[in-house]
Order: structure tokens, then C-alpha cells, then sequence
């Protein structure tokens, strides 16, 4: 992100002042580094399963689906 930034604002189309950024990332992945930021660990994607009996357990949603609702719902009326 940083080396793909740096080039495109010295590029000569860079010229000018930049009307606005935008950054974009579908998902969460995280990982423990050690203190130079080299990983340590595997990645752990935002939507890992290995915790889904644990969730069903406590009541919690177990997948990163939208939840589905029965009847109808508006933004603006409350929650079925």
C-alpha cells in the first residue's frame, strides 16, 4: 500500500492537489508479529470457524452471514 502509493503520487499525473483517497479491504486478517514485525504466527482470517460450537453455546451468531429475519423489517422499526 505505502510503495503503491508513493509511486503513483510521484508519478506526472500526480501533479496537482489530490481531491480524496479511498482504501478498500473485504475482510480482517490477523497475526502476531514479533517486536521487528516479522510474523509468528499463521494468519487468523476474520471469518474462522473453530470457535462455532463455542458461539452456538453462548446464544452468539456462529457464521458472518447477514442474520435472517423473519417477518418484515425496516432500518427504522424495531428488530423481529
Amino acid at each position: 500500500m505505502c510503495t503503491a502509493s508513493r509511486a503513483a503520487l510521484s508519478s506526472p499525473a500526480a501533479r496537482g492537489p489530490i481531491g480524496g483517497l479511498a482504501v478498500c479491504g473485504t475482510s480482517g486478517t490477523v497475526l502476531l508479529t514479533d517486536p521487528q514485525g516479522r510474523p509468528r504466527t499463521p494468519g487468523l482470517m476474520y471469518d474462522d470457524g473453530r470457535a462455532v460450537d463455542e458461539a452456538a453455546r453462548l446464544g452468539m451468531q456462529t457464521s458472518w452471514a447477514l442474520p435472517r429475519r423473519c417477518g418484515s423489517w425496516t432500518p427504522t422499526a424495531p428488530a423481529a
